[in-house]
């Protein structure tokens, strides 16, 4: 049986420079699998938990105990953690738990366990996941009791395909994800010394920098909308609903302030279960936000790289050339460089409109006047948008 386990088991130590599928984090490394149920896909009674965490302490050449799992609250079940994970610290075993991937950031899976007890106990971390393209921000709001994050989103994983011995490989994410990348770096630092678990505790939380927040990208929109903008652009994306960044939308929308955003650069159909992206997934019902996907050069084919959906508003040019922080010039692609040449024709917009235009007009406007005829980067599927035409949007504008 595979699943679950064995994604993270591949996170954490799969075979590198073996020019065979993904490296993980220490190679050479000794997993102990326990199964908490009989079944992947089944409920883990406290009974069941308690078992694998007495079964994980009796070996005794284990150093790093790793848990991707959270449950919610119970008294019962806040004493039998205590006891498991303070008994497996004294034999000098290091717990590295998972936080909750949800974002009822004040709800009770804040408290969900045994994360919860990460901030009292020695030789315990809890880990929440980080977005790669933004490693400060969290991918959950409720992770705030977490010890600290790590990166995830895009991490790429092992599995056995379709039971044939096979191995395919993935995009997998979440605080599971997280909590095998820390695993798989304390046994790489176990390898080099032998640490105490309360060591090695202070040593990854001495080691880690600034103060990641889902927050991040709400209070930069509040400081926008506070600032009078005439625009937003938000070249970011992550696949979790966020209640804070989306009031924050709605904030901007009620201030006639246009967010532009990318459709984000996997190349996938964001439209499909598993596969969701924000903020362009609130284009849907947000007046104010007008998500962007990229093509190929001045093309109607989608670039590879873009994501695509019904949804999605407009297409742009993802090859653009742009500044560098070395004072010169280079090209580079990707749906920001789309949203960015976006967010310049509204600009325009809205400089020669003879009156102030709604963001519900602005979106509008660059919606009607694209010319349709974008397919997908195959030239195979046609897409529900089309690619901008600023010249046209500009005619409509000051007809």
């Amino acid at each position: 049986m595979n699943g679950h386990g064995t994604k993270l088991t591949s996170v954490i130590a799969a075979g590198i420079n073996n020019g065979i599928g993904i490296a993980g984090i220490t190679d050479k490394v000794k997993i102990r699998p326990i199964r908490l149920t009989a079944f992947p896909s089944g409920d883990t009674t406290e009974v069941e938990t308690e078992s694998a965490w007495k079964l994980a302490s009796k070996f005794k050449d284990s150093d790093v105990i790793v848990m991707a799992f959270a449950g919610p609250f119970s008294k019962n079940a806040s004493m039998m953690y205590r006891q498991v994970i303070k008994k497996a610290v004294k034999q000098g075993k290091f717990a590295v738990v998972s936080a909750r991937n949800s974002d009822e950031s004040t709800g009770p899976e804040e408290v969900y366990l045994p994360c919860l007890l990460a901030s009292s106990m020695p030789g315990l971390v809890c880990v929440a996941a980080t977005l790669a393209s933004n490693p400060m921000v969290l991918e959950s709001e409720a992770s705030l009791l977490a010890s600290f994050g790590a990166p995830g989103t895009d991490v790429m994983v092992a599995e056995i395909a379709d039971g044939t011995g096979v191995w395919k490989y993935e995009e997998a994410g979440g605080s599971s994800a997280a909590t095998a990348i820390v695993g798989g770096i304390a046994a790489l630092m176990q390898s080099f010394k032998k640490f105490r678990p309360d060591v090695m505790k202070e040593i990854l939380l001495n080691a880690t920098v600034g103060k990641i927040t889902f927050r991040d990208f709400s209070d930069a929109i509040n400081y926008a909308v506070d600032s009078k903008v005439d625009l937003i652009i938000l070249a970011a994306s992550w696949k979790k609903h966020s209640v804070a960044v989306e009031a924050s939308i709605t904030k901007a929308t009620q201030a006639n302030i246009p967010l532009i955003c990318t459709s984000g650069n996997h190349g996938k159909n964001i439209s499909l279960p598993g596969e969701t992206n924000y903020p362009c997934e609130y284009s849907k019902t947000s007046d104010g936000t007008i998500c962007v996907a990229g093509t190929q050069n001045a093309g109607m084919k989608l670039h590879p790289k873009s994501n695509y959906a019904p949804f999605v508003d407009v297409a742009a040019p993802a090859n653009v050339y742009s500044t560098t922080l070395s004072g010169g010039y280079n090209s580079f692609a990707g749906t920001s460089g789309s949203a960015a040449i976006v967010a310049g024709a509204i600009a325009m917009l809205k400089s020669v409109a003879p009156r102030p235009l709604s963001v519900k007009e602005l979106k509008s406007i660059i919606k009607t006047t694209s010319s349709l005829g974008v397919k997908s980067s195959d030239g195979k599927t046609s897409m529900a948008f089309g690619r901008m035409d600023a010249l046209k949007a500009i005619e409509m504008v000051i007809r």
